[in-house]
């Protein structure tokens, strides 16, 4: 048996053996830890059963983060319902519902498409489009203006829906249910575009050609792939 950190001892035969207080805090340093292993002698046998708890402590929906009842302290009965939490001592009940976020087609003066590239996790490095998650007390279309302005300085005329999807959104070891909403919409001006918050750089591409195996999420996609059927058609 290792110590690892203070804390948090690792047992060969039965994984972890002691939870940090705060485990969020020790992901970005337990994932080294577990792929440098991994790297060094293989996914295998002894070892792959040895750091498979380690490894599923990584990437939790919210229903399963929710083991103990945030009203009473009460721990979940196994094999309880997670949809919705139900508490089997205070009653307390919580739904977890997808987060809403929005995501623009937002069409040049020649009818180019405004793509970004993202600075940050997750899906650091890959394309996708202006966009974010909707705040308490804001509308779908008032996230939408904000997060064009907020991403790359621009306003937007008026906003036309285009297409729901689904998708997941990974953070810090946490897997948020979202649900995107995508409008189409055209820049005003471009005078003082830039790429902003969490943008590393942006281009102007015709959205028929976007390559979209380059495309962070899955629902980007489908908004992609709505915009061209839409376009198809008249």
């Amino acid at each position: 048996m290792g110590e690892l950190q203070p804390g948090l001892k690792f047992n060969w035969a039965g994984g972890l053996e002691k939870f940090p207080p705060s485990l969020h805090s020790h992901q970005p340093w337990l994932r080294r830890f577990v792929d440098a292993y991994i790297g060094a002698h293989g996914r295998h046998g002894g070892v792959r059963n040895a750091l498979e708890p380690a490894v599923n402590l990584f990437n939790m929906s919210p229903q399963e983060i929710f083991q103990f009842c945030p009203k009473c302290g009460e721990q979940r009965n196994a094999g309880a319902s997670t949809q919705p939490f139900i508490c089997g001592v205070c009653g307390f009940h919580f739904y977890f519902n997808p987060c809403l976020a929005v995501a623009a087609i937002l069409l040049g003066p020649d009818d180019r498409a405004l793509v970004i590239r993202r600075a940050h996790e997750p899906a650091k490095g890959r394309l996708a489009v202006p966009g974010g998650f909707v705040d308490i007390g804001e509308t779908a279309e008032m996230a939408m203006r904000r997060e064009i302005k907020e991403e790359v300085n621009l306003e937007v005329g008026p906003l036309e829906f285009l297409v729901t999807a689904t998708n997941q959104y990974d953070f810090r070891g946490v897997v948020y249910p979202v649900l995107d909403i995508a409008f189409v919409c055209r820049a005003i001006s471009l005078e003082g575009i830039a790429a902003l918050d969490g943008v590393e750089s942006y281009c102007w591409l015709n959205p028929a050609e976007v390559s979209l195996d380059e495309i962070a999420f899955p629902s980007i996609r489908a908004a992609l792939a709505a915009f061209a059927l839409s376009h198809s058609c008249g």
